[in-house]
């Protein structure tokens, strides 16, 4: 896949987000929001994974767009969840904080992510990127 493919892949994957995100909102699944955060995450993982496989950006597009299915439920559970937990007077705060960790996790995950890529490549970075989500999907425990 070539570097100028990236800007589809991202757009594909936007799109993925979006429709998923309208789906999301419209329905209330009775799932416990731990539970459905751990399942999400998985689904998560699952929907990138087919990348891995994928033989050029033909096949990577819907691909991607599939992957992004899983990011708006997997953000608005973690929203719902932390709204839940957070002592009162201070979900504000702990919204704050999920962003931080967003945009963190997404720095970081780009900086590690590039460099792999223009080290082993673009399969060695997806298998950590899919790697990733599965180890944070076991570690998702009920709050105390």
């Amino acid at each position: 896949i070539s570097r100028s493919a990236a800007a589809w892949l991202i757009a594909a994957n936007a799109a993925g987000a979006l429709i998923s995100g309208l789906a999301f909102a419209s329905v209330r699944p009775p799932v416990d929001p731990v539970r459905r955060l751990r399942l999400i995450t998985i689904g998560f993982a699952c929907g990138y994974a087919p990348l891995l496989a994928a033989p050029g950006l033909g096949a990577s597009i819907p691909l991607a767009l599939i992957s992004g299915f899983g990011l708006s439920p997997l953000l608005a559970t973690a929203f719902v969840l932390v709204d839940r937990v957070a002592p009162a007077g201070t979900t504000t705060e702990a919204f704050g904080w999920i962003i931080t960790a967003f945009s963190v996790g997404s720095a970081v995950g780009s900086a590690v992510g590039g460099a792999i890529a223009g080290g082993p490549g673009f399969r060695v970075a997806m298998t950590v990127a899919v790697g990733s989500a599965v180890l944070a999907a076991a570690l998702i425990s009920p709050p105390r």
